[in-house]
């Protein structure tokens, strides 16, 4: 049995063509099932086609028109399981105590840092440079240069 998970439905209520269409929107896969009862599905249908069908005046000639003929057709089984795709559990909250931890990271930025009145450029490089040397353990991360200032 084939299983697809879709993230939005299209109930073909009204339609004399189309029982009902699924659409994945992570993969842009399409699950079409005609009044005859068979499913045909469809590869690499971009999210626009999929809001034109739905919103289209006739399922049957959006579907014949639009779909059938210019997307790449796969097989899908009589008996298929559609499923809606569940999103991701909540992460758990994480409670905040005055513990240290470890955080691996590569960084790339910039690093803003107000200089006191009065102090030089060399000296902002010290200070940061200390700061860094205090909280950065497994490793090294210096300052070499001030980039760019603004007074």
């Amino acid at each position: 049995m084939d299983r697809f998970e879709f993230t939005d439905y299209l109930n073909g209520f009204g339609s004399t063509a189309v029982l009902g269409a699924w659409y994945n929107s992570d993969y842009h896969n399409l699950v079409v099932q005609l009044v005859g009862g068979n499913y045909y599905g469809y590869t690499e249908v971009p999210p626009g086609t999929w809001n034109e069908f739905v919103n289209s005046s006739s399922l049957g000639s959006f579907y014949t028109r639009e779909i059938k003929k210019h997307y790449r057709p796969f097989t899908v089984d009589y008996d298929v399981e559609l499923v809606e795709r569940q999103p991701a559990p909540e992460p758990e909250p994480v409670a905040v105590t005055n513990s240290t931890i470890k955080i691996r990271a590569t960084v790339s930025g910039t690093i803003e840092y107000t200089v006191p009145q009065g102090q030089s450029r060399e000296k902002a490089i010290e200070d940061l440079n200390l700061w860094l040397s205090k909280t950065v353990t497994d490793g090294e991360l210096k300052i070499k240069e001030i980039v760019e200032s603004f007074d």
